[in-house]
């Protein structure tokens, strides 16, 4: 993301050395900042699972599906976000 613009992002798990993927694509803008980090508004689009690289299926998410993000660490080598849930990944 540029100058606090939003940005898309895509979170990929494979499986059995990439002959199974799922990915998750979604936005994320940057809609604030305090002591505990850049807060993100993360909207989702949609889940897709590919086999061997080829894709199976995507099916999107319903409109609007979105949460608050806090950016809590961000390295080279490393990403910690707390979620609007708890979750923290």
């Amino acid at each position: 993301t540029n100058g606090g613009g939003p940005g898309t992002y895509t979170n990929v798990v494979e499986l059995f050395g990439g002959v199974f993927t799922v990915k998750l694509d979604a936005v994320a803008e940057v809609v604030g900042k305090d002591e505990a980090g850049d807060k993100l508004k993360v909207t989702f689009v949609d889940t897709s699972v590919w086999v061997l690289g080829a894709e199976l299926f995507r099916k999107p998410f319903p409109e609007g599906r979105s949460g608050t993000w806090v950016m809590k660490h961000v390295s080279e080598t490393l990403r910690v976000l707390r979620t609007n849930q708890g979750n923290v990944f």
